[in-house]
């Protein structure tokens, strides 16, 4: 039965007031200094991987504005560089 409501997604949890280190901190505790150091160095490897990536898209991606910008002033388009 169709109802004149809009279905919604559900909702995200909401967020305590906690800043987020208060939790992390107590989370902590309970783990060895070493197991520490080595989430967040994975944390870290990730992430710079991560930038890496990204960077490598938006290469690809001004290479292929360029070559538009390119096949557009060979066909007589004026485009105001900046």
């Amino acid at each position: 039965m169709a109802t004149n409501k809009k279905e919604s997604a559900p909702k995200a949890p909401a967020m305590s007031k906690k800043r987020i280190g208060d939790s992390h901190s107590t989370a902590v505790q309970n783990i060895s200094r070493e197991e520490e150091i080595g989430y967040h160095k994975g944390s870290v490897m990730t992430l710079a991987n991560e930038r890496n990536e990204m960077v490598r898209i938006i290469q690809t991606i001004d290479t292929i504005v360029q070559a538009h910008l390119k096949r557009m002033e060979e066909l007589g388009v004026k485009i105001n560089k900046k």
